[in-house]
């Protein structure tokens, strides 16, 4: 039996992140650890980079191809679903790419089920510290309501996994027509979903064609009365639009747990706003399994590059993501 090819991937990441990627390389590849100062150029023995966003860790990479790129690199591994937070240069097709979407999928999707039962359950705000607040509370269900899902990737999916067996109708959303790939999920027009769900997920990439998907146009059609989460990016959301919606009553309620700009600033009016609830971008977090998750695409997708295999969510260079 022949040995594996030898293998370099290269990162600029910090200490921890570095010790999870040493710990789930396959037989035949080295890490090489670059430097977060001065991260360009990588040194022509690299053949796949590791990239993670800068709010991550990520290191900071210029606004221009730099001379040289793209080096010796034959691919490259996002440790993130999207690709919005880097460069665009970095992502022509040359060197191919990879993302690591779906690693947290199952956590972002339990948020958004967290999400819609506290809206409907009105926790916490069905809790009560006192016996004169001992009362009944009007509450609404999940059941018999309407879900729509901007997207159906990894986490919409997720989603509608989770909301089929709470008896919900689950309408999506996606870029290609036709059925949506999963009993009970019915693929129809944004306008359409948008008008009959009591409650809207975002979990579409932020590209081009998703910039501010949520405009004044958009949140014209929304069902009145809906709930609107929002765990995807905050620039598919235009938020000025999104508070003239719910001040004027057209939504009920915004859970977002993503904003444009992350952290939004002191006193900003989302913060303060009584139907919005806002969350530090943290749907994906979901203890050590989550690491577990990504461990096993980087082992995945690095060993398929090793051995001459397509590798697992490649990015698509004109769709963006």
């Amino acid at each position: 039996m022949s040995k594996p090819r030898q293998i370099t991937v290269g990162h600029h990441f910090p200490d921890g992140l570095a010790a999870l990627v040493a710990s789930c390389l396959p037989e035949g590849v080295q890490a090489v650890r670059l430097s977060q100062d001065r991260p360009l150029p990588i040194p022509d023995e690299v053949d796949v980079l590791l990239v993670l966003p800068v709010r991550a860790g990520g290191a900071v990479m210029p606004d221009v191809p730099p001379n040289g790129w793209p080096y010796g690199l034959k691919a490259i591994q996002c440790l993130s679903a999207g690709i919005d937070e880097y460069p665009r240069w970095m992502f022509t097709g040359q060197p191919p790419a990879a993302t690591a979407s779906g690693s947290t999928a199952i956590f972002m999707a339990e948020f958004v089920m967290a999400a819609m039962l506290a809206f409907e359950k009105a926790i916490p705000a069905v809790w009560i510290n006192d016996a004169a607040q001992w009362a009944t509370a009007p509450l609404g269900t999940l059941h018999g309501k309407t879900l729509g899902l901007i997207g159906f990737g990894a986490i919409c999916r997720g989603v509608a996994e989770r909301a089929l067996p709470f008896g919900m109708t689950v309408l999506c959303n996606k870029r290609s027509q036709g059925p949506s790939g999963m009993a009970g999920v019915e693929n129809v027009s944004l306008a359409s979903l948008l008008a009959a769900s009591d409650h809207v997920v975002v979990g579409t990439p932020l590209t081009e064609a998703t910039r501010e998907l949520i405009n004044s146009r958009t949140l014209a059609l929304f069902k009145p009365g809906a709930h609107f989460i929002n765990v995807a990016r905050g620039g598919i959301v235009d938020q000025v639009a999104l508070i003239a919606a719910l001040d004027a009553g057209r939504l009920a309620m915004a859970t977002l747990d993503v904003t444009d700009p992350e952290p939004l600033p002191a006193g900003h009016p989302l913060y303060a706003h009584a139907k919005v609830r806002v969350s530090a971008h943290t749907s994906w977090a979901g203890g050590p399994s989550g690491l577990d998750r990504l461990k096993a695409i980087i082992t995945d997708n690095i060993t398929r590059f090793r051995d001459d295999v397509p590798m697992l969510n490649p990015v698509d260079p004109e769709a963006g993501y």
